[in-house]
């Protein structure tokens, strides 16, 4: 159910779990609005018919309700195929710096090449002389 209150605008099914908060009380947008925005450019702009968000499993509740999100808004329209688009989340567990914690990329602290080139380098040498 859409829902605006004069302290947010959010999407909530009560059976799944909090809210999806796209419009914060203070009027600023946070990272679920960005994402649903996201959602509606590559379906409708772009013409998307598959859309794959490939991040961490910590990550997938709230992908499960980006999607019912774009769901409810109308961004998930039949194609000229007379498919709907698909939409899918894949986890591939859980990123972990050298204190055991999470790595937190959004903070700045860690680039991203560097985290990529830590989690394959194994696979980068693997054949290679050197």
């Amino acid at each position: 159910m859409w829902t605006s209150t004069s302290s947010k605008a959010d999407v909530q099914d009560k059976e799944k779990g909090p809210p999806l908060i796209v419009q914060k009380s203070d009027g600023g947008y946070g990272y679920a609005t960005t994402d649903m925005a996201a959602i509606r450019h590559r379906l409708q702009d772009e013409k998307g018919e598959w859309l794959i968000y490939v991040t961490d499993m910590g990550q997938a509740p709230h992908f499960e309700a980006i999607f019912a999100g774009a769901e409810k808004a109308g961004f998930i329209k039949q194609l000229p195929s007379g498919r709907l688009p698909r939409l899918d989340h894949v986890g591939f567990g859980v990123v972990l710096g050298e204190d055991g914690k999470r790595i937190a990329t959004r903070s700045g602290e860690v680039r991203l090449s560097l985290l990529l080139f830590a989690v394959h380098r194994p696979t980068c040498s693997a054949g290679h002389p050197g």
